[in-house]
């Protein structure tokens, strides 16, 4: 768990803080993005070992992000939140974050 960096992608400034105070609490490092554009640039910066990504996000589809970023930062673990509504579908993760 030490050093396991994960990134939280959500238009939703309550849902990203909460996630991150549960995940900080929790032990990990927590990186954010509010939006499409910037969650490219924190997940070519940072190089997180997990994204939790919403897909309904101002700016773009949070699937685009997914694709586009795993081609160029390989993160090892991807996640996409479902909305309030239920819409969108989770991505399985590959691997526990725990290895």
């Amino acid at each position: 768990m030490a050093g396991k960096k994960i990134l939280i992608v959500d238009d939703d400034k309550d849902v990203r803080m909460g996630m991150a105070l549960r995940l900080k609490l929790s032990g990990y490092t927590v990186v954010m993005a509010a939006d499409t554009i910037s969650a490219m640039s924190v997940a070519l910066k940072e190089r997180p070992d997990l994204v939790l990504l919403d897909v309904n996000m101002p700016g773009g589809n949070g699937f685009m992000v997914m694709e586009r970023a795993a081609e160029l930062s390989r993160p090892s673990q991807w996640s996409i939140q479902r909305d309030q509504r239920g819409r969108g579908t989770p991505c399985p993760i590959r691997h526990r974050l725990a290895n």
